[in-house]
């Protein structure tokens, strides 16, 4: 965890690059954070790997912690992720037709 004012470094904590242990991990530094340093942040930079419901709500509702952080949209991925090129599929399974484009 970076103070972004001050550029200081004020926890760090070593997580295998899994989501869900990233997002483990930034609970339990900014737990650790505050019982240390008596700090809380006013706001959380990161990637679109925190950008869960689950963790967006902890940080606004339950920690008073502005997320600056993209929504996860968990529909796109598996969009992405389809095995189908020509028609790719929605999370529901239904293909969605593919236009060519006119030039």
């Amino acid at each position: 965890m970076v103070d972004t004012d001050n550029g200081v470094i004020l926890d760090v904590e070593a997580t295998r690059s899994i989501r869900q242990a990233e997002v483990g991990s930034v609970r339990t530094m900014i737990d650790r954070v505050s019982e240390t340093f008596a700090l809380q942040p006013e706001r959380l930079i990161a990637d679109t790997a925190y950008g869960t419901g689950e963790m967006l709500d902890w940080l606004d509702r339950q920690r008073g912690i502005a997320p600056h952080i993209p929504v996860f949209d968990k529909s796109r991925a598996e969009m992405e992720h389809s095995n189908v090129l020509t028609s790719p599929t929605m999370p529901s399974r239904t293909p969605t037709p593919v236009r060519a484009a006119k030039c």
